[in-house]
């Protein structure tokens, strides 16, 4: 996403980068690991923050993906976090102690 003077911005607080491409993130919403395709729908741009932010919300073991699966999501729940880590950090919990459980069943 570009603003008005077209230099990148982030997708969710409009944070501009000044042409230092290298602090530029681009975020795959759905790891290509996981089969995610180096595609517009599958792509965002975020600043240092909200991509770490990103990381945190979304997860993928053995191929599996579990996180938000479209950007809109994905924007809706950076800002979730933003305003009320507690609320995403018990969501997380909640998805790691249910694919934790089907891997100890699984063996």
């Amino acid at each position: 996403m570009k603003n008005k003077s077209g230099m990148l911005k982030c997708e969710i607080c409009g944070w501009g980068f000044c042409g230092n491409y290298s602090s530029v993130n681009a975020h795959h919403i759905k790891p290509v690991s996981a089969g995610g395709e180096n595609k517009d729908d599958n792509l965002i741009l975020l600043c240092p923050n909200h991509h770490a932010i990103a990381h945190f919300i979304s997860h993928t073991h053995k191929g599996k993906y579990s996180g938000p699966s479209s950007k809109q999501e994905l924007i809706d729940e950076t800002i979730l976090y933003e305003k009320s880590p507690e609320l995403l950090k018990s969501k997380h919990q909640r998805n790691m102690t249910s694919l934790l459980g089907k891997m100890f069943f699984s063996l």
